[in-house]
């Protein structure tokens, strides 16, 4: 299980779909068995930094789609 605050890349599994290839830097909020529960890393270039950590509600990254890179 990740701590909340830490940043990973996730990357969309083979069932992904269109989501294939893509990844993603995430600030985790909690982990479940089932999910990511993060908001996008507001430093990493390829996400909005319109996204507070803390501030803004989080996104949920269920683990059939993506997986720790």
């Amino acid at each position: 299980m990740k701590a909340k605050g830490e940043v990973i890349t996730i990357g969309a599994t083979s069932y992904g779909g269109c989501w294939d290839h893509n990844t993603h830097r995430i600030v985790i909020a909690e982990e479940t068995s089932e999910a990511f529960i993060a908001w996008p890393d507001p430093t990493d270039p390829h996400c909005s930094n319109n996204w507070k950590p803390g501030i803004d509600k989080p996104l949920s990254y269920p683990k059939f789609a993506w997986e720790v890179r």
